[in-house]
């Protein structure tokens, strides 16, 4: 695990400073005390669990074929609460990086819901956030660049990873609505998630929107 994190490092110091990148990774192998050593910041991105595995599954399924395939019923009831999904257990990812940032002032933690409902607010508290004070032209310009439709209609790229599992074209994007999830969850389903994960977030204190 620490060479894991050695290469992680490495791979990014060649980036030019100041440095932006992104990661999947959760707090037990990205090297989170290297970052707050060197005086880097992080921002924390979380969206709320049902509309996340619905985004997930929607993913595999456009995505994703052969031994990484799996079914809505499967993944909902079994795969996503037991963990056994990219990068999980979700429940713990989000958790351990709530923790830590409680711990540590380089640490923003935001939602996804944020972002939807609130873009203005949201930028504008990433730019205090890293000491970059953005204007309102800037902040109008980037409302319009970054809205869910602009990026649909012109960032329809091809996703790459592997040829035995990934396909060549597909549109990233598909619905980036909140709230999608109750086109795909039973009540019973919903309920599995409200007990499983939604009432252990709220013992850390992590309260999500579900709905708009």
């Amino acid at each position: 695990m620490n060479e894991y994190r050695l290469q992680y490092v490495q791979g990014h110091a060649n980036f030019p400073s100041p440095r932006l990148f992104k990661s999947h990774l959760g707090l037990s192998l990205f090297p989170a005390g290297f970052v707050r050593q060197a005086g880097g910041k992080i921002i924390y991105l979380s969206r709320n669990p049902k509309d996340c595995c619905t985004s997930f599954y929607h993913f595999l399924k456009h995505f994703v074929s052969g031994t990484f395939a799996t079914e809505w019923k499967i993944l909902v009831e079994e795969d996503f609460i037991k963990g056994n999904v990219t990068h999980g257990p979700w429940l713990k990812h989000v958790t351990s990086w709530r923790r830590y940032g409680q711990d540590t002032s380089n640490v923003l933690s935001i939602t996804y819901e944020d972002l939807r409902t609130d873009y203005v607010q949201t930028l504008t508290k990433v730019a205090e956030f890293i000491e970059r004070p953005v204007s309102a032209d800037d902040l109008q310009r980037t409302t319009e660049k970054c809205s869910f439709g602009n990026m649909e209609r012109d960032l329809k790229l091809p996703v790459y990873l592997d040829e035995k599992s990934f396909g060549a074209t597909g549109n990233f994007f598909r619905k980036g609505a909140i709230g999608n999830w109750k086109t795909h969850f039973t009540v019973s389903q919903s309920e599995i998630f409200d007990r499983e994960i939604d009432s252990k977030l709220k013992e850390h204190g992590l309260i999500y929107r579900y709905e708009t």
